[in-house]
C-alpha cells in the first residue's frame, strides 16, 4: 500500500473514531452502540497496521496532519475532521499515535478518556496521566509534535535545538524530543534563563499579534504558559516571580489581552499577590501609568479601539482578577505583620492595581456581539408573536438555538428564556407542531447545560407538559426525544449535578402516573397495540419510574396481548425490577399471575434468585413448576443444573421430561449415571406416555452433551428385537439413534 493510500485509510479512520467519541458522551461503554463503534475502529486500524507500524494524527496551526502530511483544504472542512481536530485542541493534544498491537480494551479506554470534557477533569489530571493510569501502552500522546514550515509541509522537530527553537516550543509552534525536553529541564533551574526565554517568547508573540483574533491570542498565551511549566521543574509560584518583569514589557494590546485572562489559571494562585508585593517601584508605577494612558486615549476617541477586550469570558476573568486584588488589599504582608507603614504601602499598591484594572472595564462595552444579536431577535420575536406569525418564528429557531451553545452562561440563559417564552405562547394558542420543533432545541440544551437555574427547572416542567400531551394523543414517537433525554440524565449516562438530577427524576415520576401508564397500554388509539410495541422505549422509561403500578396492571389485566406487553416492558427495565417481582412472588396470587412473575424473574434475575425459584419447583401447580424450570435455565450457571436435578423427584410427572431437556442444554453432567440407569431399568412415571417422554428427553440430553458413557445403553436401545433384548418404543429408539449421531459428531470418532 502506498503512503498516499495509507494516509487515505488513516483519514477514513477518523470518521468512526469521531462517531465513537460522540456516542461515549451519551451512552455507557457497555452499550452495543459503543462496542460496535470500537469494533469498527479496531478492524479498520488492524487493516492499516498490515502496511505500517503506526497511525499518526497531528495538529499544527489548527490544521490536522495525518501520517505526517497535512490534509487538503477541502478535507479539513469535513465536519468529522473539524470535530476530531476540536477534541485535540480542547485537550491541547499536539499528536496522537496508534501503534501496532493496540487492543480493543485500550481503544475503548482511550475513547472514554478523550470523550470527556477537559473542564470536567481535576487540575491535577491531564490526558497523559489518565492514559497512563488506564495502562494504555499502544496509544501515545504528543510522541511527535508537528511544526508548520514556510512551504506548508509539516515536519517533526529534530534533536538539535537552539534558543529560537526553545522559544518556538514555548509558544507551541515546534516540537522537541524527550531527550531535548530533559535538557531544557536542566537549564530551567536558572531564573535568569527562564526570564530570558519567556521575554523572547513574549516578543515573538507580540510580533504575530496582528495575525490572531482575541481568542486565538489568549489560547496561544495560555498554551505557552502550560508548555513553559512542563519544561521546568521549578515551582509554578517561583516561575511567576521570574515572569512578572517580562509581563511589564509587553505592548498595550498584548498587556490588555493578558490582563483579561484568568491570571490564576495561567500563572498560579499567588500571581497577583506577587505582582503587588514584589514588583519594584519603578516598574509598578510605570505599569499603572501605562494603563491610565490607554484608558485616557480611549476616552478621548470616544470608543474602545482595543480589539482584544471583546468577549464576556474575558470581561468575567478581568472582574475575577479585580476581586482577587480587593482581597489582597485587605491582607497584611507576611514579611512585616506589625509594620504599619509597609502595610499601608501594600494596601495602596493593591488599591492602585484594582483601580487600574477597573478602569479597563469603563472603556469596554460589556455586551457581546451575541447578546446584541439576541436582543434584536427578542424584539423581532415579540413583534411576530403579537402578529401571530408563528411559522416565521420557527424559521428563527436555528439562529436562536445556536446561542444555546454559547460559552457565555448569561447568553445561554437569555436565549433559553426567549425560547421558553415562545413555548408558552405556542401552548396557549394550540400550536402543537411548532412546539415539537421548538422542543427539540430546548431538549438539546437540557442535555448539554450543566448549571442548574430557575429557567432550567421551568424548561423541564414544559417538557413534562408537552410529553404528557403527546402521550394522551398517542404520539409516542414525537415524545421520544424528551423521554430519551430525561432518561439519560436520570440514569447518569449524562453527568449532571444533584439539583438537575432531582428535577428530572421528579418530572419522570409525574409522567409515570396511573392514568398515563393506562393510556400507554391502551389499544384504542392510532396504531393500537402495534404503536405501543413500536415505541417500547417510551414504555420502558416511564414504566421504570412506577414498577409497582406495572405489576398491579399485570395482576389485574384480562387481556393476553396487554399482559405480553407488560412482560416485555418489565423485562426491558431489567435489574431494578428484580426485588419488586420477588416480593410479589412471596406474596402469592393466582397461578397465571405467579407464572408470569416466575417468567420475569428468569429473564431479569441472577444466581442469587435460584433459591426462590427452587421454592416454585415445589409448587402444586405443574404450570408454575414448568415456568420455574425454564426460569432456572435462563439464569443458567453451574448451580442451575444442580437445583433442577435436586428437585427432579418432587415435580409433577409432566415436568420431569422438561427438567432433563434443560439439564442437557446446561450440560450439567453430574446426573449422567442416574440418567443411564433410568434408560436401562424402570423409568419413573405414572403412565406409559410419561415414561416414554422422559426416556426421549434423556436420550436427547445425552446426545446434546456428547456423553460417551451413554453409548452402550443407546446402542442397546436401537438394537432390533431379540429373544433376550428389551423392547423400546420406536420413538425412544429414534431418539437414541439421533443421540448416537450427535455424540459421534461431538467426539469426532465412530461410536
Amino acid at each position: 500500500m502506498s503512503n498516499r493510500n495509507i494516509q487515505k485509510s488513516a483519514t477514513d479512520l477518523i470518521f468512526p473514531i469521531n462517531t465513537a467519541i460522540n456516542n461515549i458522551r451519551l451512552y455507557p461503554p457497555t452499550s452495543d452502540l459503543i462496542i460496535n463503534s470500537v469494533n469498527r475502529i479496531y478492524i479498520a486500524l488492524s487493516a492499516i497496521m498490515k502496511h505500517t507500524d503506526v497511525v499518526e494524527y497531528g495538529e499544527a496551526e489548527r490544521t490536522l496532519i495525518v501520517q505526517g502530511e497535512p490534509l487538503s483544504e477541502v478535507e479539513q472542512k469535513n465536519l468529522p475532521i473539524v470535530s476530531f481536530l476540536g477534541v485535540m485542541l480542547d485537550w491541547k493534544i499536539r499528536s496522537i499515535t496508534f501503534e501496532k498491537g493496540v487492543t480493543k480494551r485500550e481503544l475503548i479506554n482511550f475513547i472514554q478518556i478523550i470523550g470527556k470534557s477537559p473542564e470536567d477533569m481535576n487540575d491535577v489530571e491531564n490526558i497523559r496521566q489518565l492514559i497512563k493510569d488506564q495502562k494504555i501502552t499502544h496509544i501515545q500522546i504528543d510522541e511527535k509534535i508537528y511544526v508548520e514550515k514556510d512551504s506548508g509541509q509539516s515536519i517533526v522537530a529534530g534533536m538539535e535545538i537552539s534558543d529560537e527553537d526553545i522559544v518556538k516550543y514555548i509558544l507551541g509552534d515546534q516540537s522537541i524530543s524527550k531527550e531535548m525536553l530533559e535538557s531544557i529541564r536542566n537549564l530551567a533551574t536558572d531564573p535568569e534563563w527562564i526570564s530570558r526565554v519567556f521575554e523572547s517568547g513574549v516578543k515573538q508573540l507580540m510580533k504575530d499579534v496582528k495575525n490572531h483574533g482575541p481568542e486565538d491570542l489568549s489560547e496561544t498565551f495560555a498554551r505557552m504558559m502550560g508548555a513553559f511549566e512542563t519544561a521546568s521543574d521549578v515551582e509554578k509560584s517561583e516561575i511567576s516571580k521570574y515572569l512578572i518583569h517580562s509581563l511589564t514589557e509587553m505592548n498595550d494590546d498584548g498587556l490588555l489581552t493578558v490582563l483579561t485572562q484568568d491570571l490564576d489559571g495561567v500563572f498560579g494562585d499567588s500571581f497577583l499577590d506577587v505582582f503587588v508585593k514584589e514588583l519594584d517601584d519603578d516598574k509598578f508605577k510605570s505599569f499603572i501609568h501605562r494603563i491610565q494612558q490607554m484608558v485616557n486615549m480611549i476616552a478621548d476617541v470616544g470608543e474602545c479601539t482595543l480589539p482584544q477586550i471583546v468577549t464576556n469570558r474575558q470581561v468575567s476573568s478581568l472582574m475575577k482578577n479585580i476581586k482577587k486584588v480587593q482581597f489582597i488589599a485587605g491582607k497584611m504582608p507576611a514579611e512585616a505583620p506589625g509594620d504599619e507603614s509597609v502595610s499601608e504601602a501594600y494596601k495602596q499598591r493593591a488599591g492602585q492595581l484594582e483601580s487600574a484594572l477597573s478602569s479597563i472595564l469603563k472603556c469596554q462595552s460589556l455586551v457581546s456581539h451575541e447578546r446584541v444579536m439576541l436582543d434584536r431577535m427578542n424584539e423581532t420575536v415579540q413583534n411576530l408573536l403579537s402578529n401571530e406569525k408563528y411559522s416565521t418564528i420557527v424559521a428563527l429557531f436555528g439562529q436562536i438555538g445556536h446561542l444555546l451553545l454559547n460559552k457565555d452562561p448569561d447568553t445561554r440563559i437569555a436565549a433559553v428564556e426567549l425560547l421558553a417564552e415562545i413555548d408558552e405562547k405556542f401552548e396557549a394558542t394550540g400550536c402543537l407542531e411548532e412546539r415539537i420543533l421548538l422542543s427539540r432545541k430546548l431538549t438539546e440544551w437540557v442535555q448539554l447545560e450543566t448549571e442548574f437555574s430557575a429557567i432550567y427547572e421551568k424548561v423541564i416542567g414544559q417538557r413534562q407538559k408537552l410529553a404528557q400531551t403527546l402521550i394522551e394523543q398517542f404520539r409516542l414517537k414525537d415524545a421520544e426525544h424528551i423521554l430519551n433525554a430525561m432518561n439519560l440524565i436520570h440514569t447518569g449516562s449524562l453527568k449532571k449535578g444533584k439539583e438537575i438530577k432531582a428535577v428530572v427524576a421528579k418530572m419522570l415520576q409525574n409522567l409515570a402516573s396511573e392514568d398515563i401508564l393506562n393510556k400507554l397500554f391502551e389499544t384504542s388509539g392510532p396504531g393500537g397495540a402495534k404503536s405501543a410495541i413500536e415505541n417500547i422505549d417510551c414504555l420502558v422509561i416511564i414504566g421504570s419510574m412506577n414498577i409497582e403500578r406495572l405489576l398491579d396492571m399485570l395482576h389485574d389485566s384480562q387481556n393476553r396481548s396487554e399482559r405480553n406487553r407488560i412482560l416485555r416492558v418489565i423485562s426491558e427495565i431489567g435489574a431494578s425490577c428484580v426485588q419488586p417481582v420477588a416480593e410479589r412472588i412471596r406474596q402469592g396470587g393466582p397461578w397465571f399471575y405467579l407464572r408470569n412473575l416466575t417468567l420475569l424473574l428468569g429473564r431479569i434475575g441472577d444466581s442469587s434468585d435460584l433459591k426462590l425459584l427452587e421454592q416454585l419447583l415445589k409448587d402444586k401447580n405443574p404450570r408454575i413448576q414448568r415456568e420455574a424450570v425454564l426460569a432456572v435455565q435462563n439464569i443458567g450457571g453451574a448451580v442451575a443444573g444442580k437445583v433442577l436435578y435436586k428437585n427432579w423427584y418432587t415435580v409433577d410427572d409432566e415436568v420431569k421430561s422438561t427438567i432433563f431437556s434443560v439439564i442437557g442444554t446446561l450440560k450439567y453432567r453430574e446426573p449422567v449415571p442416574d440418567m443411564i440407569e433410568m434408560l436401562e431399568s424402570n423409568t419413573p412415571g405414572n403412565s406409559k406416555k410419561v415414561k416414554i417422554d422422559i426416556m426421549i428427553k434423556i436420550c436427547e440430553a445425552l446426545g446434546r452433551m456428547g456423553e460417551k458413557q451413554a453409548v452402550p445403553v443407546l446402542k442397546r436401545i436401537i438394537r432390533t428385537k431379540g429373544f433376550l433384548t428389551k423392547v423400546y418404543d420406536p420413538t425412544v429408539r429414534a431418539a437414541a439413534n439421533d443421540a448416537l449421531s450427535k455424540i459421534q459428531s461431538a467426539t469426532g470418532s465412530t461410536v
